[in-house]
């Protein structure tokens, strides 16, 4: 893919999913979940792995990670959450983008290790309505003025 034709990259505007972003990093709300509070984590510099971060943004992103599941737990009440990364070779990922997804998990929810086996029977697509309510819920949530 074309950095001049990502929506994620630095010069993109926002997409609607996007509640929160950073100097290196966008927060927006999956279309493609697997549950409740299933948030994603990207970078804004072009580039499928996790392996070419600097040590600023390795720094960054340990904050943001600490912030974003904080309020991915506290918006679904749930124990604790599961963090994925897709990086990697295009037989491995689907876009040429790195995403860090948090899974914010309860008692019962699927288990850690089945993720990869069950992603397909797993996902469910959510409408243009439910991303908003979510962006809100978050915003809200984080106490941010809304748009």
């Amino acid at each position: 893919m074309n950095q001049n034709a990502c929506r994620y990259c630095f010069d993109a505007p926002p997409p609607p999913e996007q509640f929160y972003e950073t100097k290196l990093f966008r927060v927006i709300v999956a279309r493609e979940t697997f549950g409740d509070g299933h948030v994603i984590v990207i970078p804004k510099r072009h580039d499928p792995h996790f392996y070419s971060f600097t040590p600023d943004d390795i720094e960054e992103f340990g904050y943001l990670l600490k912030k974003v599941t904080f309020w991915a737990m506290r918006l679904t009440q749930a124990f604790g959450f599961t963090m994925l990364m897709n990086d990697g070779t295009p037989e491995q990922a689907q876009k040429d983008h790195l995403e860090i997804h948090i899974l914010p998990r309860r008692p019962g929810d699927m288990k850690t290790a089945g993720v990869a086996q069950s992603v397909a029977q797993q996902l469910v697509t959510l409408d243009d309505a439910a991303v908003q309510k979510t962006v809100k819920d978050l915003q809200s949530l984080m106490q941010l003025p809304q748009a």
